[in-house]
């Protein structure tokens, strides 16, 4: 290992190089979010004379035990947990060359309330060797730090969505930075998986934001309307209840001890959540300001015209939720139809029902926690997903993906929401303390594996490249549209397909 030095705007950083990738960790975009910068946009980071070691992660956003540590392990963040953790973990192709490579930032997900573009599990050396791509992870102010609804405090901004502009913010960073590193800043795509695809889907409704990349990838999105402000004030008065405070004294917020305001934030998610609903207590608000539209209105309308997506999910999304979960394990039809009301196009209870029945005879014989979970795959993943994509065909290419594979044919979480990550990020050996999926991945074929993993590095740098995922590697792709409804099914036999979704969309709509 020897080192890899770059200078950006702020000053010069040392990075660790190793075979032929700079890794530079703990890279500052924005001011520490601590004192008055609590709950307020994003500050310009400070400058630093001489050289910044850069060979080490800063803190991860403080968080609680993400509620997928059964999937994906207990996290030991390797430098602690922290406010001061608006920082950039960037992954490049050495020496540097004349900043041209087609450059991918990664948003991360965990519900809002869980995880860092740091981790581990988001080691990108393999995806920007075998890509040829300078890869940039982003930290960004998770939970209520990052969501709380405060429009009454002082310097707030809108007073909703930190976490949010944290996104924007580091993408100006990159924008002004990135070719230091080698990187396109006119030839920036997003890819984010779960709630780190539902802030694609939200950054492509902002006009602003638009401006700062050039294709976007939405994996296993969280895409879903952002809260209202009623329903946002409700857990911003649960948090107050729980740190014996009210809105008569919510400028206290800034001097509460992050552990206290953990326990505060644990305490309003148990107090609203539904144990039946994995839908986010902390996430964007509708503020009217930053927020106008949920997706996907704005993107219909033309906000992001031209930008060029790929969007899929996994087959088997929420079963990484709802195993070992005994509300799900005792539902009944009843208690789907309940859970499923305001769901996808399931507005009255009459219509969650019919979707029900509808599914009971499209799976016949199907115990009610797999009917329920196959229901909630389509409801909070793959729809949502298809409208996406339908709604940005308007005014540019959306190409769609299902990820299928699984390592056996009786793993029990088959192709469940976080299992094409390794593959995408081309990092196994990462994934090898989760529990979950190495009991998947060690049961798979490894050849094979590492075969599926060069086809989606391949997709994923391709279409950064171009706009265009086909390469050599892929049975041709063709661009999703209402009429021809192409898709391309990855898995041990990777192939194409039309009218994959047809049943389910006839079911919905």
């Amino acid at each position: 290992m020897s080192g890899a030095v770059v200078s950006t705007a702020q000053g010069k950083l040392s990075g660790a190089l190793t075979e032929g990738v700079a890794v530079f960790r703990g890279v500052p975009y924005a001011a520490p979010p601590v004192g008055a910068l609590r709950w307020a946009p994003p500050a310009p980071p400070a400058a630093w004379a001489g050289m910044r070691d850069a060979t080490k992660d800063g803190p991860a956003p403080p968080q609680l035990p993400s509620r997928l540590e059964r999937v994906m392990g207990r996290v030991d963040f390797a430098n602690g947990q922290g406010e001061d953790c608006l920082t950039l973990t960037i992954g490049a192709p050495w020496p540097a060359g004349a900043g041209k490579r087609p450059v991918l930032v990664f948003f991360h997900g965990g519900a809002w309330m869980s995880g860092a573009g740091s981790l581990s599990l988001y080691n990108s050396a393999a995806l920007a060797r075998g890509g040829d791509v300078v890869v940039v992870g982003v930290n960004y102010r998770l939970g209520a730090l990052g969501y709380l609804h405060v429009p009454e405090l002082a310097n707030a901004g809108s007073g909703a969505n930190y976490g949010l502009l944290d996104h924007v913010e580091a993408l100006r960073w990159v924008r002004d930075n990135i070719a230091a590193f080698g990187g396109d800043p006119g030839n920036v795509t997003l890819f984010g998986q779960s709630a780190g695809g539902g802030s694609i889907a939200t950054l492509m409704e902002m006009p602003d934001a638009v401006k700062l990349f050039r294709r976007a990838i939405l994996q296993s999105a969280a895409v879903m309307p952002h809260q209202k402000r009623e329903a946002a004030r409700r857990v911003t008065d649960e948090v107050l209840k729980a740190l014996g405070l009210d809105r008569a004294r919510v400028a206290a917020l800034r001097d509460v001890p992050v552990a206290k305001l953990l326990d505060a934030q644990r305490a309003a998610m148990m107090a609203v959540a539904k144990p039946t609903d994995p839908t986010p207590v902390y996430r964007m608000v509708h503020d009217g300001k930053v927020l106008t539209t949920d997706p996907p209105a704005g993107v219909a309308a033309g906000t992001a015209k031209g930008i060029d997506v790929m969007i899929g999910t996994t087959r088997d999304e929420v079963h990484a939720f709802f195993i070992g979960n005994d509300a799900i394990a005792s539902i009944d039809r009843a208690g789907m139809a309940k859970a499923l009301a305001p769901a996808a196009g399931a507005a009255a209870k009459a219509d969650a029902e019919a979707v029900v029945d509808a599914y009971a005879k499209r799976l016949p014989g199907a115990a009610p926690p797999a009917l329920f979970a196959a229901l909630q795959t389509d409801a909070m993943f793959r729809l949502p997903s298809l409208r996406f994509a339908e709604a940005q065909a308007r005014h540019a290419r959306a190409w769609l993906y299902r990820f299928d594979w699984q390592p056996t044919r009786d793993a029990p979480y088959g192709a469940a929401h976080c299992i094409e990550l390794p593959f995408v990020f081309g990092n196994f050996a990462d994934w090898d303390a989760a529990p979950v999926p190495p009991t998947m991945l060690k049961g798979g074929d490894r050849a094979a594996m590492q075969r599926l993993s060069q086809q989606m590095i391949g997709a994923w740098a391709a279409f950064a490249r171009s706009g265009d995922p086909n390469h050599a590697g892929i049975p041709k792709w063709e661009p999703w549209s209402r009429a021809k409804r192409h898709s391309l099914l990855f898995d041990a036999q990777t192939r194409a397909a039309t009218g994959v979704d047809d049943e389910i969309e006839g079911i919905w709509r």
